[in-house]
């Protein structure tokens, strides 16, 4: 397959986290040059714990499957570099990349931007144009040696990013908590609960062996730090 014939536009800056999602306007200028590569819009649909969000994505079939190991560990130091990563789809000689921002926000809010993850939207932004110009840069020496047999317009070519519905609707806070206290079964988070320091609990802290809730121990906060780095194993029962 021949190099593509239209030259791209100067990489957008690295941007910091979270990024807003493209505007019209960027999608015009930078998304249409990358569709003339073969590179289109990803809908990512929803599942029972995330949104639907939108992935910029490329589908490329290489002649043998070396160049395309090649490839993967040019990938590799890409994501180190920009530290953003794609998520990547292989076979034998098919390669399908991926890529979204987890840490973005809509382009225009409504409201002063939480950082907190509820206001953050999965979406493409500018470090995902900016990465993807970087693997079209890496792809260049493949299409000149011919060894890409073909980059196929697999995924939709929009002009705008605007999909109605696609945004999550805001979390109402007044709504009940989804987790029950564990101290009086009330409707509300049990490290809010107002009998946790009065009300001892029916079995002693696994934690410490001490006489005390074990959301209320002080080893707590680094016992649940582990279980993200998977230090500790999952707890049987979840302490809100």
């Amino acid at each position: 397959m021949p190099p593509p014939g239209n030259v791209l536009p100067e990489k957008p800056a690295q941007e910091g986290y979270p990024c807003p999602h493209l505007t019209d306007k960027q999608v015009a200028e930078y998304l249409f040059p990358l569709y003339e590569r073969g590179w289109g819009i990803y809908t990512k649909l929803p599942s029972d714990e995330k949104p639907a969000s939108l992935m910029l994505a490329k589908s490329i079939t290489f002649l043998w499957h070396y160049p395309l190991v090649d490839l993967l560990q040019h990938l590799h130091s890409l994501s180190k570099q920009e530290k953003h990563h794609p998520r990547v789809h292989y076979e034998l000689r098919s390669l399908e990349i991926f890529l979204n921002t987890h840490s973005a926000i809509p382009k225009e809010p409504t409201e002063p931007v939480n950082l907190g993850r509820r206001d953050l939207v999965p979406g493409i932004t500018l470090r995902d144009v900016r990465y993807a110009y970087f693997v079209e840069d890496a792809l260049q020496p493949f299409y000149e040696l011919g060894k890409i047999a073909q980059a196929t317009n697999k995924y939709a070519q929009l002009t705008s990013l605007d999909i109605p519905g696609l945004l999550p609707q805001k979390v109402n806070s007044t709504e009940a908590p989804s987790k029950r206290c564990i101290v009086c079964g009330g409707d509300h988070w049990s490290t809010t609960c107002p009998e946790r320091f009065t009300k001892k609990p029916p079995n002693v802290c696994e934690l410490c062996g001490g006489d005390h809730w074990k959301f209320a121990c002080s080893q707590y906060k680094q016992w649940r730090l582990s279980i993200k780095k998977g230090w500790a194993d999952p707890p049987v029962e979840q302490y809100s």
